[in-house]
């Protein structure tokens, strides 16, 4: 017997995706790692290219996962108050707050 699986709202993609939370954390984490790296190593086509190649697939998972949401603002909004909207939020916050510490 299977269990019922939760939904939201009539949004039952979100709660039976668990991957993309564990994804999404997992990239930013990534990300963060990418970046400390590429602080460490000399100014130089390496580590430019690291900090870009991190900076394009974490932007292309929010945009992935925004594509998911964006049935319209009102889908938006409710994902941002979902726990993958909050791991959305916090993971790209993380990000952003390593950027601008890297700048």
């Amino acid at each position: 017997m299977e269990l019922p699986r939760p939904s939201r709202l009539g949004y039952p993609f979100i709660a039976n995706r668990p991957v993309l939370y564990i994804g999404y954390l997992f990239l930013t984490v990534a990300f963060l790692a990418t970046m400390a790296l590429a602080a460490e190593l000399p100014k130089g086509h390496l580590a430019g290219f690291l900090l870009g190649l991190a900076f394009l697939v974490h932007a292309a998972v929010v945009l992935m996962v925004t594509g998911l949401a964006a049935l319209g603002l009102i889908a938006t909004l409710f994902v941002l108050g979902t726990s993958l909207g909050q791991v959305l939020l916090v993971g790209t916050g993380l990000s952003w707050l390593a950027a601008w510490a890297y700048s």
